[in-house]
């Protein structure tokens, strides 16, 4: 006997077996694809070869960046047009830096004088403290009694050819990037328009909002290093002078502009 069903309810159909799931199947890489590939090959080598050049751009953007910071309270509260904000911030930087240069100027050159004093002294020190150990007394004569030849000359003048060429190159690059910031900082909205237009045109609006959104976040990074240079500077030079220490404040100066280098600047400030 089949078993009683209750009233309403309805015997439940079997639901009908569907075809097998169909393992997926790879497209062919297409033509496009291929081109894609390649664009992003030779994209990334070419980044990589001009690897100083992007460095020098994107840290004269950084520079840019800074001089509008400082320029826009300007123009809020003042209502002065860009261009007039921007030449009151570099008069405003060079005669603080003039300045400081005039205040400390004298410390430093007698610094100077003093330390070319002391180390003629310090040399001939070590070299009595080096005369009382056995070790020490044969370095010495082991360093008395080499002379350079010939090739190690060229090789010495070599390097220091090297090193004065490396000085006046960064030298340059420092000239070069600060004139880069300036024209950044002066009319960013060309230099905008022009970078917006090499994207295809339905991808202009996405990156107009990544521009936006990108220099937003580096204009508050670099308030963010700038409070953090400054108290470091301050406090350093505060520390320096209880302390006692001589040329406190060109000190603290340089532990505060090194600190904007991560990791390596406080080191080399210490």
């Amino acid at each position: 006997m089949s078993p009683a069903r209750e009233p309403g309810s309805e015997p439940r159909a079997s639901a009908p077996a569907g075809p097998p799931l169909a393992s997926p199947v790879r497209r062919p890489i297409a033509a496009r694809d291929l081109w894609l590939l390649t664009a992003c090959i030779a994209g990334g080598v070419l980044l990589f070869t001009l690897a100083d050049v992007v460095l020098l751009v994107f840290g004269g953007i950084l520079i840019a960046l800074a001089l509008r910071l400082l320029a826009d309270p300007l123009v809020r509260r003042w209502h002065l047009s860009p261009s007039w904000a921007l030449l009151i911030v570099i008069l405003g930087l060079l005669a603080l830096l003039v300045g400081g240069s005039w205040l400390i100027g004298a410390n430093v050159a007698e610094q100077v004088q003093a330390l070319r004093e002391a180390v003629p002294r310090a040399v001939q020190a070590s070299q009595a403290w080096l005369r009382e150990l056995s070790a020490g007394r044969w370095l010495l004569e082991l360093f008395e009694g080499t002379e350079l030849a010939p090739e190690q000359l060229l090789q010495l003048a070599g390097v220091a050819t090297g090193t004065v060429n490396a000085t006046a190159g960064a030298i340059g690059a420092l000239v070069l990037l600060l004139a880069l910031g300036v024209y950044l900082a002066a009319d960013p909205g060309i230099y905008r328009r022009g970078f917006v237009r090499l994207f295809p045109v339905n991808g202009r609006a996405t990156a107009e909002r990544l521009l936006d959104r990108t220099g937003h976040q580096l204009t508050r990074w670099m308030l963010g290093q700038g409070v953090s240079m400054l108290a470091v500077g301050a406090l350093t030079a505060v520390g320096l002078a209880l302390a006692g220490l001589p040329l406190a404040l060109p000190l603290g100066v340089i532990a505060g502009l090194f600190e904007f280098v991560p990791y390596f600047g406080p080191i080399a400030s210490g």
